[in-house]
């Protein structure tokens, strides 16, 4: 599966009022506050994906059809280029693992908060690592809130600009 990269902020009401009170939270955590507000039919929830090699997932909708689907945030705010690709490649390990165990959810975001520092050695790590993301799912801005939505509800699978 190659994914997208979504790059456009776009708040949330209620996940605006989050950010404005100036409070900082984890990535999954906010990203989790977020899709409670959807008051989906099918709520995100942390499982463990996989029998052979289980990952926790802190995001993980089971449909009615008993499909998975994944959001997994991560976080590349980092100034090091060398924990940029550690991080990473923690990440795309564990996916990859998934994935040759054909136990990789079919449909997965990842919402990534990007590195502060767009240049030099930290966007070439940032870059390679993004890149090798992009085959286990859609990667979007963590603060792209339409995106997330969309995959939530399940109206977007691959389709982002």
């Amino acid at each position: 599966m190659q994914g997208a990269i979504l790059t456009k902020p776009n708040f949330h009401p209620q996940f605006s009022a989050v950010l404005a009170t100036g409070a900082i939270l984890g990535q999954a955590p906010r990203v989790g506050h977020f899709l409670r507000s959807l008051n989906l039919r099918h709520q995100f929830k942390k499982e463990k994906i996989g029998t052979l090699y289980p990952v926790t997932m802190p995001l993980v909708q089971i449909t009615e059809e008993n499909r998975l689907r994944a959001i997994q945030p991560l976080h590349f705010e980092r100034t090091e280029p060398e924990k940029i690709i550690e991080h990473g490649n923690l990440w795309i390990g564990k996916l990859s693992t998934l994935q040759e165990l054909n136990e990789l959810p079919e449909d997965i975001l990842i919402p990534v908060e990007k590195p502060v520092v767009h240049k030099g050695d930290v966007q070439k790590a940032w870059t390679m690592v993004q890149n090798r993301l992009k085959d286990f799912g859609d990667i979007a801005d963590a603060s792209n809130e339409t995106a997330i939505e969309k995959f939530a509800k399940g109206t977007s699978r691959n389709h982002y600009a």
